[in-house]
């Protein structure tokens, strides 16, 4: 209908104009002024605000569209979801008390939910962002589990933190990363025969959608990702001491890849 629009008042903004070079007249020449400025309006309107971020203020983004986050949640990136807490709870049942560590837990809808009502469980979470900090604390008011909270770039975290973990989950954070993640220091971070599960974006989906845009309100907000190759994150694991116990590919309908979950144990040496 947009399109329609523009093109008739482009039709009548080009006829003022022919209109007015074969009369050069008071009326015609009024017309077209009118026209144009009619024309130049429907141009414009609706241009939505743009605002681009890079990876290095990926909490910036995060925080502009915290309240919004949830609301995006596709088919495919439920199941995605859907599969990471499979493993984590796999990687946990058969614990008396388990502590899980959440890098970039984000709002805390998707994954930490599915353990609100786990009174062994101790949730400790991470993010950059304060503004989803404040959405999980707001979700977890009536969780049954026990839970920390710390706002923190994750590097930052990794190279401070000296506490061990039965579990530590990485649920579509590392595209966002503006530096590579430190899966030696994480596995350092691992109990013995603790899991590590990832869940993020495949590569070649990254590569084809280059920019996460969120609309809240009237304006875009679009995080440049960067491409993170589930391969490379088991070759580095297997490096780091840690052993594969699960890869799958999350597939669209079209059978195009669309995320990964990757469950790594942590061996004993």
């Amino acid at each position: 209908m947009k399109v329609i629009i523009q093109s008739l008042s482009a039709l009548a903004f080009f006829i003022s104009v022919a209109w007015a070079w074969a009369e050069f007249t008071y009326e015609p020449l009024i017309v077209t002024i009118g026209s144009a400025i009619a024309f130049i309006g429907v141009l414009f309107r609706g241009k939505t605000k743009t605002t681009t971020y890079g990876r290095e203020d990926a909490s910036l983004f995060y925080g502009e569209i915290a309240k919004d986050y949830d609301a995006r949640n596709t088919q495919f990136l439920k199941e995605s979801h859907i599969n990471t807490v499979k493993h984590l709870k796999k990687a946990i049942d058969q614990l008396d008390s388990a502590s899980v560590l959440d890098l970039g837990g984000g709002t805390g809808i998707n994954v930490a939910a599915h353990f609100f009502n786990r009174s062994n469980v101790t949730w400790n979470y991470v993010d950059a962002s304060s503004e989803m900090k404040t959405a999980f604390e707001k979700n977890v008011e009536m969780a049954d589990f026990k839970h920390t909270t710390k706002r923190s770039d994750l590097n930052n975290f990794l190279n401070t933190c000296d506490e061990k973990f039965d579990a530590i989950v990485v649920s579509f954070v590392l595209t966002s990363l503006p530096y590579p993640f430190d899966l030696k220091k994480v596995s350092s971070l691992l109990k013995p025969n603790g899991s590590l599960i990832i869940a993020d974006i495949e590569p070649e989906y990254t590569a084809k959608f280059p920019e996460y845009k969120v609309k809240v309100g009237e304006e875009y907000h679009s995080l440049l990702v960067s491409p993170v190759n589930a391969l490379d994150l088991i070759e580095k694991g297997l490096n780091a001491n840690l052993e594969l116990k699960f890869c799958q590919s999350i597939k669209k309908n079209d059978g195009q890849r669309y995320a990964y979950v990757v469950h790594l144990t942590k061996q004993f040496v």
